[in-house]
Formats: structure tokens, sequence, C-alpha cells
């Protein structure tokens, strides 16, 4: 479960076929081999850390339900750990699994926010 809080923003350092590598400071910690990290808002499992980088593998469902697959190097990623039982919770209870792709339709900005307008083109989404 995540907050859907953004900690920090990576850069993509790596991307080969289903291999993503990500620059990453603060959610390195607490981030060893099996951690879950949000990724763009979706879960995915760390299978190597290393000095200033996660590494990550992609499956089939992920690249299929994600825009994920459409990384590559220099491109930013919004990075967040999961939440921890007893922690504060400060936004959302969000899994981090995807059950789609949305396409962005609008845009209006409102000030300091902003609204999207997403449609999927799924017919099963909505009842997801």
């Amino acid at each position: 479960m995540f907050t859907g809080l953004v900690e920090e923003i990576g850069n993509v350092l790596e991307r080969d076929g289903t291999r993503l590598v990500v620059s990453a400071d603060r959610v390195l910690e607490d981030s060893d081999l099996g951690a879950s990290v949000a990724i763009n808002g979706a879960c995915l499992t760390v299978i190597e850390r290393g000095p200033g980088h996660l590494r990550f593998d992609m499956g089939p469902e992920t690249l299929a339900r994600t825009a994920l697959g459409d990384l590559g190097s220099g491109d930013t990623v919004n990075l967040e750990r999961p939440m921890r039982l007893g922690g504060l919770v400060g936004g959302h209870l969000v899994q981090g699994h995807v059950d789609g792709v949305g396409l962005v339709v609008d845009l209006t900005r409102q000030a300091e926010t902003a609204r999207l307008t997403i449609e999927w083109r799924d017919k099963a989404l909505p009842r997801c």
C-alpha cells in the first residue's frame, strides 16, 4: 500500500527491454532486495540496489497495463516507498497495482492546481 505522495523524482539511467534502472536517493533507505517501490504509481520490486540507483524487472502485465514500457534513458519518474503500519498517512491509501492505461484528453490549470480528464478504451475498466 502506498500513500500516493511522491517522495522524490528519479531519472531513468537505463532501460533495456524489461529491465529498468532509476536513480534514487531518499527511497534507497529501506529499499533492499525484494522491497516494493512505486514508479509513477505502479508497484515494482527491487532486484538490485546500488550506489544511487535501484534496478527493477517489469513483467508482461506491467508493460501491458502501464506506460512504464515507454520510458527511456533520461526520463524522470516519480518514486515512493510503501507506507508502514503505524506510520503517519499523509496522503491516500493507494495499492499501486495498475488495471489499465488511460488517455489524457484535457488538462485545465486552475491557479496552483490542475484538473485532468482521462478516458479509457478498455470496456472492463469501469468495473475494476
